[in-house]
């Protein structure tokens, strides 16, 4: 049956798979690296910060996961946003290269908050916090941009206005983590029909 072949693909090489590819890749990072990074995390943690909200959010993450768990978290959750950042691939002397991509420092703020606190506000306080953390790290360069330079789009307005800051991912990734990305963004729709409600 050819709905049979569509739920094999959609096993195998569909978007939920992604989370699990990504861990795979971190596996194959230096454990010395890794344990850095943990060892910042922890930092991050425990330290004492002058503003104090941001102090009580990481002693409640503290006090619920404990510091090696919430540093583990973290971790693993800024490397797979930092991998997530979307890169071109081209062709440069008949090998696939990787071009790395930007994003907004808002967006992977708010996406990192996401794994460890409910409240938006939480989550990006806590995602800018980590982000400025792990910023001489070597994981990616955080780049301003200002207001001036960026491209416009067709009616000639800049679409974000002020100076913003990006962040560049400078990790070395392989392109075939992100081609098996990119395949599960073209998989078709299921082949069979959807089921009657009751």
């Amino acid at each position: 049956m050819s709905y049979r072949i569509q739920i094999d693909t959609e096993e195998t090489r569909g978007r939920f798979n992604i989370s699990q590819w990504i861990q795979e890749e971190i596996e194959n990072f230096n454990a010395k690296d890794v344990a850095t990074l943990v060892e910042r995390a922890e930092h991050l943690l425990t330290k004492d910060y002058d503003d104090l909200a941001v102090q009580a959010l990481f002693r409640e993450l503290v006090s619920i996961h404990g510091v090696t768990e919430a540093s583990k978290v973290i971790t693993e959750k800024l490397l797979e946003v930092i991998i997530m950042i979307k890169p071109s691939i081209v062709i440069r002397r008949g090998k696939e290269v990787l071009l790395p991509g930007v994003a907004p420092v808002q967006s992977l703020a708010m996406q990192m908050g996401q794994h460890l606190f409910r409240d938006p506000a939480d989550q990006a306080v806590a995602g800018i916090a980590i982000l400025a953390e792990f910023s001489d790290i070597g994981l990616y360069d955080a780049k301003v941009t200002m207001e001036a330079d960026r491209a416009q789009n067709r009616g000639g307005h800049i679409e974000v206005h002020g100076d913003s800051v990006i962040i560049q991912p400078t990790i070395d990734i392989p392109v075939s983590l992100y081609k098996r990305i990119k395949f599960t963004m073209y998989l078709p729709p299921m082949l069979t029909e959807p089921m009657m409600w009751e």
